[in-house]
């Protein structure tokens, strides 16, 4: 059963002090963030009071069908921004009123008990500046390369931002940045515009030692054909290039933060420990050979891609890398 398949909304999402604001970036959105939002409308009104959208450069009618759902429930807030999931970030920044801002993509469909287990973990943390769900793809094509995409998609382990749904503590955020004269700000909080991978930007910014992760709270994601998988994975690579050149300190903490240790034996170790048992360890073990499989007899056309979103970003600014690769190329239906 899914969160919103039925009446009853998740019985632990009761009063307790906590207020949520969710936020939720929407790009051409149209036929999926209906799903979410029936998803989030049934939770305790109490807890999760405000819901605020941000269409950044949609052509879809994605704002229509958020003012449809505005008209059922006063909690929604409709607010656009320019296109690129930075530009989206900071006006939903700026809109949300509570100091706990769960963001959430559009496109991902929460698991039964999502909200109750991000709450437990937001009370079990109470210093974390960020609290990270864990996303899983989920196959619904059942084609070779959807079935290829989702194996070769699944993370190894689970000690990573996920961008596809976090909690920020906005009051812990500038204590919490590693770099003091970086870019977020106390009063702003902007994220550059060019960013390519916000939730790296913000998990090398923050600093690891300022994240914890709701190993429960679970969402799950369409991460489309093999195509798809490779070019998210060129935009990952190329995104980790240009955090690297912003701020070269900040990045190598963050790197021996992640890995623990250089040695292939450790950083393989690491990874097992961070799975949730011997079933998902096995999974996700298997999700990374088919991985490695799919790199080396592509390698050359994830480097031309590379390449490619190298020159946009050159020309045309990081928004435009975004709206082109993995499973952000959609097309206005």
């Amino acid at each position: 059963m899914r969160l919103g398949d039925s009446a009853p909304a998740d019985d632990c999402l009761a009063a307790t002090g906590y207020r949520f604001s969710v936020c939720i970036a929407a790009y051409n959105e149209a036929a999926r963030i209906g799903r979410l939002l029936d998803q989030l409308m049934v939770a305790d009104a109490n807890e999760l009071d405000e819901i605020v959208v941000c269409a950044n450069g949609c052509e879809d009618g994605t704002e229509a069908v958020v003012n449809s759902y505005r008209s059922r429930d006063s909690r929604i807030v409709l607010v656009t921004s320019e296109k690129g999931k930075p530009a989206a970030w900071n006006t939903l920044m700026h809109a949300a009123r509570n100091d706990l801002r769960m963001f959430l993509d559009a496109d991902v469909e929460l698991a039964e008990g999502f909200l109750s287990a991000m709450r437990t973990a937001v009370q079990s943390h109470p210093s974390a500046a960020i609290i990270a769900a864990r996303d899983l793809p989920r196959m619904r094509d059942p084609g070779v390369g959807p079935r290829l995409a989702a194996l070769a998609s699944r993370p190894f382990g689970f000690d990573y931002l996920c961008g596809r749904a976090y909690i920020l503590r906005q009051n812990a955020m500038a204590g919490a940045v590693q770099l003091k004269e970086g870019p977020i700000d106390q009063v702003s909080s902007e994220m550059p515009l060019h960013v390519l991978a916000e939730d790296l930007w913000l998990e090398v910014y923050v600093g690891r030692r300022s994240i914890a992760f709701a190993r429960d709270a679970h969402v799950y994601y369409e991460p489309g054909d093999v195509d798809d998988a490779l070019r998210a994975r060129a935009r990952l690579r190329v995104a980790r290039r240009q955090v690297c050149t912003m701020q070269p300190e900040a990045f190598a903490r963050w790197r021996t933060d992640f890995n623990g240790s250089s040695s292939l034996y450790a950083r393989v170790r690491h990874r097992l420990l961070t799975t949730d048992g011997i079933t998902d360890a096995v999974k996700c073990t298997f999700g990374a050979a088919v991985r490695s499989v799919l790199l080396v007899l592509n390698r050359a056309t994830v480097r031309h891609m590379e390449a490619e979103m190298l020159r946009q970003m050159s020309r045309e600014g990081g928004q435009a890398v975004l709206s082109g690769s993995g499973r952000l190329k959609k097309k206005a239906s």
